[in-house]
């Protein structure tokens, strides 16, 4: 989530809405204190999505986050970060 956040914020992207279907990330970042071996993440998500004019991390179900976790998954089998990131 880190590395996602980053990136838009390295493209200098403006109006960002993230989404997630992990319950893990969720609980991490509404929650920190529970989690102080993350505490550098998230953190600097906090830190890095405070930059955007409209920035947000919403929490979705798996079911609507299909389409975006076989991107993913295609992404990481094929190797292809760089050019995901990019476009």
């Amino acid at each position: 989530m880190f590395w996602a956040v980053e990136s838009m914020v390295n493209m200098k992207q403006v109006n960002v809405i993230i989404e997630t279907s992990s319950i893990e990330v969720r609980e991490a970042l509404i929650n920190p204190i529970r989690f102080p071996n993350l505490r550098h993440l998230t953190s600097g998500i906090a830190q890095l999505l405070s930059v955007f004019h409209h920035g947000s991390l919403e929490h979705v179900s798996f079911g609507r986050n299909i389409l975006a976790t076989s991107t993913t998954e295609s992404v990481i089998v094929g190797s292809r970060t760089q050019s995901y990131i990019s476009q």
